[in-house]
C-alpha cells in the first residue's frame, strides 16, 4: 500500500435527508436494516462512485424505509431519499442495470403480513420511483427468486431456468436450465462487474453449462468441436473459461471472449479452477495507470512477475479521466 488510509468524509442522517426520530426513547432513525449489528445489511451495492443504502425512520404503523444514494468520493447525497415501504421488515433491494434499482417486499418474511409481492422500481439517476405495484418476483428460493448477479437482478426458477427483470418488475428474457445462476466469477475488487452468467443445462444429472448475457439473456455459444460439451464455467472480465469435454477424452480448459470466440487455440489440461489459480499466482499486483495519448484511466491492470513492460487496455475496465 503506497498511501496510508486516513478518515475522510462522514455522512449523517440530516445530510442525507432522513427524518430525525422524535426525542426520547423508542425507535431511532438509522442506516441499518436490523437493530442487531450482526444482522444488519444496509449496503445494497455500488456502480462506479455511486453507493446505495437502505435507511429507516420511525413512523406509524411501522418503520418508514428509504433508499439513499451517496457519492463515494465526497459523501454528498445523490438524490433526496426515496420513500419505499412502511413495514417492520426492510424490503429487499437489488441493482438492475447501471441506472435502475429494484426493491421487493413479499410474503416470504413472517414479519410482513401481506399477500403476494409488491415492487418498487427506482431510476437512481433521478432518484425517482418509476413503478410501484404487484409482482410475481420473490426473495426466497424456488420460483422467480431474485438474486444479484453483477449489477443485474436475475430471477431463478428451480428446474426451469432464469429470467431477466423488466421496468415494471416483470420477467423479460428467459434462458432454460436448472434455474440457478453459478456464482463462479473472478471478483477483482475495483474492476468491472461480470456481464456474463452461467447455469447448468436442463436435464437430470446434467453436467453441461450455458453462458448468457446478464443484460439481455443472449446465449453465448462458445466455439467448440463437434460432440464437445461446455462444463464447469468461470466468468472473468471480458470473457469466461470452461472445462470442455469431447467424447471419452479427459476435459481441458479453454478460454473465450464475451462473444464465445476462443481467445487462444491452445488448451490447458486439468480443471478450470486449477488453471485460473495458476494464472492468478503470476499476477503481481493491481495497478492503476494513465494511458498514453488517451482520455481514459485503466482501473485495473494485471501485471505478471515475468514481464516488466506496461500495456494499457483502454477497452476494458476504464473510466473517463477527470481533470
Amino acid at each position: 500500500m503506497r498511501v496510508q488510509p486516513v478518515p475522510a468524509w462522514r455522512a449523517n442522517l440530516a445530510d442525507l435527508g432522513i427524518p430525525a426520530a422524535p426525542p426520547g426513547p423508542g425507535e431511532q432513525s438509522r442506516i441499518a436494516t436490523n437493530t442487531d449489528p450482526f444482522e444488519s445489511h444496509p449496503f445494497i451495492g455500488s456502480i462506479d462512485d455511486r453507493a446505495y443504502f437502505l435507511a429507516s425512520s420511525p413512523a406509524i404503523p411501522a418503520q418508514q424505509w428509504w433508499l439513499v444514494g451517496i457519492d463515494a468520493r465526497g459523501g454528498r447525497s445523490l438524490f433526496p431519499p426515496v420513500a419505499l415501504d412502511l413495514s417492520s421488515a426492510a424490503p429487499e433491494c437489488l441493482l438492475n442495470g447501471p441506472t435502475t434499482m429494484l426493491c421487493i417486499r413479499d410474503d416470504g418474511d413472517t414479519r410482513n403480513t401481506v399477500q403476494g409481492g409488491i415492487a418498487w422500481v427506482v431510476d437512481v439517476d433521478r432518484g425517482a420511483v418509476t413503478f410501484t405495484g404487484p409482482t410475481d418476483l420473490r426473495t426466497y428460493p424456488r420460483t422467480l427468486n431474485v438474486v444479484q448477479v453483477g449489477v443485474y437482478a436475475i430471477a431463478e426458477s428451480m428446474n426451469k431456468g432464469v429470467y431477466g427483470v423488466g421496468p415494471k418488475a416483470e420477467t423479460t428474457w428467459f434462458v432454460p436450465g436448472d434455474g440457478s445462476v453459478d456464482k463462479r466469477y473472478i471478483d477483482n475488487g475495483d474492476g468491472a462487474p461480470p456481464t456474463i452468467g452461467s447455469q447448468t443445462t436442463s436435464g437430470r444429472g446434467s453436467l453441461g453449462k450455458v453462458a448468457f448475457s446478464l443484460s439481455d439473456g443472449r446465449v453465448i455459444s462458445p466455439e467448440l468441436k463437434d460432440n464437445a460439451q461446455q462444463q464447469t464455467t468461470v466468468v472473468y472480465p471480458g470473457g469466461f473459461a470452461a472445462n470442455v469435454v469431447a467424447g471419452e477424452n479427459l476435459s481441458d480448459v479453454q478460454f473465450f471472449d464475451d462473444s464465445g470466440k476462443r481467445t487462444t487455440q491452445r488448451a490447458a489440461d486439468g480443471s478450470v479452477h486449477l488453471q485460473l489459480r495458476r494464472l492468478l499466482l503470476h499476477l503481481q499486483r493491481i495497478h492503476v495507470q494513465r494511458c498514453e495519448r488517451s482520455d481514459r484511466l485503466v482501473l485495473v491492470e494485471l501485471r505478471s512477475r515475468q514481464r516488466h513492460g506496461h500495456r494499457c487496455h483502454t477497452r476494458r475496465a476504464s473510466v473517463p479521466r477527470r481533470g
